[in-house]
């Protein structure tokens, strides 16, 4: 198995700082930047000192890459430690790490278990108690994000869909433990995404696909620029009485 690391980007946008922890993997194919900026390309952020004028400006210049190796405690510690050395604070924290390997109930091992537990729900509840502890006194925003696959129950996802299901699960219980700091915790579950991980993962161009496109409503998986404006909303001021929240992105899946 290729084992994943814990990595970042921070990004100044309206003037918030967000942290948007994810995942990449020792292989060519997943190289960090590769991976971090489909999903941050949206947002038109810039770093102080920047001259970016559009967003492929931005996506060039505008991000810092954070990376730390696992154990998940160790890199959570290092990046949330890294992200409040160069920006000072922190505002917004997005989960957006994951890792899925689908196999039926007699294939499932006690390492594949551990693998998705550690990455799909350690490593988020790690990085949401080191954030809410850096986080000022105008609270907060933090977004996870969980998976359709916890609501479509598809045979051969039960450790993937039970791991972002447990992250649902956390998610409404830290709404409300952290909202009388004014920090809002919510979650976002994606349909099936169009990503270079998806396709390195089989979920491309194979009965996979098919399987899926033919369950959405909207006939269609479903685009990076489907999916990050909701964060944006969940992140920013015009969402700031809603916590404890379930936002599905998925095409009617």
């Amino acid at each position: 198995m290729t084992l994943p690391v814990h990595s970042a980007a921070i990004a100044f946008r309206q003037g918030q700082v967000m942290l948007f922890a994810s995942t990449a993997f020792h292989r060519a194919a997943y190289p960090v930047g590769k991976l971090l900026m489909p999903a941050l390309y949206f947002a038109t952020a810039r770093m102080p000192g920047t001259a970016a004028s559009s967003a492929n400006e931005a996506a060039g210049q505008a991000w810092r890459i954070l990376s730390a190796t696992r154990p998940a405690h160790a890199g959570t510690v290092s990046v949330l430690s890294q992200a409040i050395e160069i920006a000072g604070r922190l505002d917004i924290l997005v989960n957006n790490a994951g890792l899925y390997q689908y196999a039926p109930l007699h294939d499932i091992t006690t390492a594949s278990f551990r693998d998705h537990f550690d990455l799909n729900l350690l490593g988020p509840l790690l990085m949401m108690r080191e954030a809410a502890r850096v986080m000022g006194e105008d609270g907060g925003s933090i977004i996870n994000i969980g998976s359709v696959a916890m609501r479509a129950l598809i045979p051969s996802t039960a450790i993937y869909a039970g791991s972002k299901a447990a992250l649902g699960a956390f998610t409404t219980v830290f709404a409300k433990e952290l909202a009388p700091r004014g920090i809002r915790v919510n979650i976002i579950h994606p349909g099936p995404v169009d990503t270079e991980g998806a396709r390195n993962g089989g979920l491309m161009g194979g009965d996979w696909e098919k399987q899926l496109v033919a369950m959405t409503p909207l006939g269609r998986f479903g685009q990076v620029a489907d999916v990050t404006p909701a964060a944006l909303f969940l992140a920013l001021g015009d969402a700031r009485w809603i916590t404890g929240e379930v936002l599905y992105v998925t095409g009617g899946l």
